[in-house]
């Protein structure tokens, strides 16, 4: 009699001991990467890499200083196909205030990435499970 009152109980101990030990959740992992516009290291832009997939969510979104990035596992990508978009990192307010006061005329960051990496762009990158690092390789003329 106990052990068919047991039977169901541990039935669903043990499912939940296995749904726990088998997530399907997809894992993000580290990675690290340059970018470049012409062949140069792109300084203070902000690198986001935007799933096409809606299965995985919104992707990852990195800042790049002297044209190098790192994320770590906790906000990295999850391995696969990512569109990238990059835009110029525009100054806090203190910093603003810092280049208004030396350069009146240019103190927001000017524009230098082409327009078609700031929105839905065609340049396309993979994030491999082994977080094997990532190559952006911007270009100022039409291809």
């Amino acid at each position: 009699m106990l052990g068919t009152k047991l039977t169901p109980m541990c039935v669903c101990l043990l499912s939940s001991v296995l749904a726990l030990g088998c997530s399907s959740e997809p894992k993000r992992v580290a990675v690290s990467g340059t970018v470049t516009l012409d062949g140069k290291p792109v300084s203070n832009c902000i690198v986001v890499l935007q799933s096409d997939s809606s299965e995985f969510g919104a992707g990852a979104t990195a800042i790049a200083q002297e044209g190098k990035f790192s994320l770590s596992e906790e906000t990295g990508p999850i391995p696969g196909k990512y569109f990238v978009l990059v835009h110029e990192d525009q100054p806090d307010l203190e910093e603003y205030e810092e280049r208004r006061q030396s350069n009146p005329k240019n103190a927001l960051n000017k524009q230098f990435v082409p327009d078609r990496y700031r929105s839905r762009s065609d340049l396309e990158v993979t994030v491999s499970a082994s977080g094997d690092p990532l190559v952006i390789e911007l270009s100022s003329k039409r291809r």
